[in-house]
């Protein structure tokens, strides 16, 4: 049997892939027709791969400080209205930070332990009501799905008329992973399976029938490889003063937030993140 015969169809297009390399034994495969980059693992290696136990909840403890609520709080302040769904929620800082602003907040996310909460969180999006909430995010997430047009098509079906999906995803297309394309091989794969750069997040827009939708380019090169290393090893070294509560959140001041956007506009040509915003016509 050929090698292009035994590699996974695009998930984008559909269409037949040769190898674009190797992480570890995992084949990195590129798509003829649209030239979408991917990881060559079975849907079933996929979520495998991405089960999130006990140690990734540990792991947010650890990484997470007042910059990452900075963030939130500029990303919550960004969009009107007062119902959010946040696919792939995690630990819920996100939803922990509309909820603040005075949001009436849901998750979705397979992890029994992001289940147990204040608020309601469905174990996937069929759960989730249709054309309700007046903002959809996906932060982090659509990298890590085997069949990313069919979660946008849910997105979009959860938001009503007028209402927006935000999604943000790692930038393959930008200045560091076109300096190191290594640097990109060198992230998990299978768990990292889909490497989307502007072109790709179109394509997917358009397969995903979104009718209006914007990309954007952001977030200072390798900034964010630097300082999750630096949270981990300070976690190691005071491990009680980084593990945290679900409810309790770091205060973040104005130094904070100037950092965050500072971060932000310094990666508006080739950033290191890629953020989508599809809004639902009436």
């Amino acid at each position: 049997m050929a090698l292009t015969e035994e590699l996974k169809r695009c998930p984008l297009c559909g269409g037949a892939s040769g190898r674009e390399g190797l992480n570890g034994k995992v084949p990195l495969v590129k798509c003829h027709g649209c030239g979408f980059v991917y990881a060559g693992s079975s849907d079933r290696e996929i979520e495998a791969a991405n089960r999130c136990g006990e140690e990734t909840k540990d792991l947010y403890r650890q990484i997470q400080s007042a910059f990452d609520v900075a963030w939130f709080d500029w990303l919550v302040s960004r969009f009107p209205g007062t119902t959010v769904l946040d696919i792939g929620c995690g630990n819920g800082l996100l939803l922990r930070r509309y909820q603040a602003a005075g949001w009436t907040v849901a998750g979705v996310d397979p992890a029994p332990w992001a289940q147990t909460t204040d608020y309601p969180v469905f174990a996937d999006m069929s759960q989730t009501p249709r054309d309700y909430y007046d903002v959809v995010t996906c932060t982090s997430a659509l990298e890590h799905l085997p069949e990313p047009v069919a979660m946008v098509k849910l997105a979009l079906g959860a938001v009503r008329p007028g209402g927006v999906v935000y999604m943000s995803v790692p930038n393959y297309d930008s200045w560091a992973a076109r300096r190191r394309p290594e640097r990109m091989r060198e992230q998990e794969v299978p768990h990292h399976c889909n490497f989307f750069t502007p072109r790709d997040l179109r394509r997917l827009c358009r397969c995903a029938g979104a009718s209006s939708f914007r990309i954007r380019s952001y977030g200072l090169p390798l900034a964010w490889d630097v300082w999750r290393k630096h949270r981990l090893k300070a976690g190691k070294r005071a491990a009680s003063s980084c593990i945290r509560t679900q409810q309790q959140s770091p205060r973040p001041g104005w130094k904070h937030r100037l950092v965050v956007k500072a971060y932000y506009w310094a990666g508006f040509w080739r950033g290191d993140k890629l953020e989508l915003y599809m809004t639902q016509p009436f």
